[in-house]
């Protein structure tokens, strides 16, 4: 049941502050980058150090790479409705068309075993799963992730 994905809406007093226009994102970008805390860590993906301080740097990448990464990381966590993202499971689940699942088979944030469960409940879905990739996977393995979605495509 849900998307695989146990994450808890901010306090609303969080929410509040981090909603104020220019101040808001400043704060929600230093709090995202620089923050180390064990609780922090154990949230997202990778609690080891070393993979943390990878993540780290994946989320720096994607910050410069693509401008509208952290305005949508941030629309994600303050509006998104988890609890209705299994009502839209529910929905595609009844879609007759054809749907690409892109995963990697080291994502801890979304663990793999829900891309199969996804697979089995999309009927006409094709399942790619990019070895080493985490949760970031198209910011780490863009090119694996274009070779998944290019047949794809052509094949329409």
């Amino acid at each position: 049941s849900g998307a695989g994905l146990n994450v808890l809406r901010p306090p609303m007093l969080l929410i509040s502050i981090l909603s104020i226009p220019i101040v808001g994102p400043i704060l929600f970008r230093l709090t995202m980058q620089q923050n180390d805390s064990k609780m922090v860590r154990a949230q997202w993906a990778y609690p080891e150090k070393d993979e943390y301080e990878q993540f780290k740097r994946l989320f720096q990448l994607a910050c410069k790479q693509h401008p509208g990464y952290l305005r949508s990381l941030y629309s994600t966590i303050f509006d998104f409705n988890f609890q209705l993202s299994s009502k839209s499971i529910e929905s595609i689940e009844k879609l007759r068309i054809p749907i690409l699942i892109v995963w990697g088979d080291k994502d801890t944030l979304t663990p793999v075993k829900n891309a199969y469960r996804y697979h089995r409940l999309y009927k006409r879905s094709i399942l790619h799963i990019v070895p080493g990739a985490n949760h970031s996977l198209l910011i780490e393995h863009p090119q694996e992730a274009l070779e998944a979605i290019e047949p794809f495509l052509l094949d329409r």
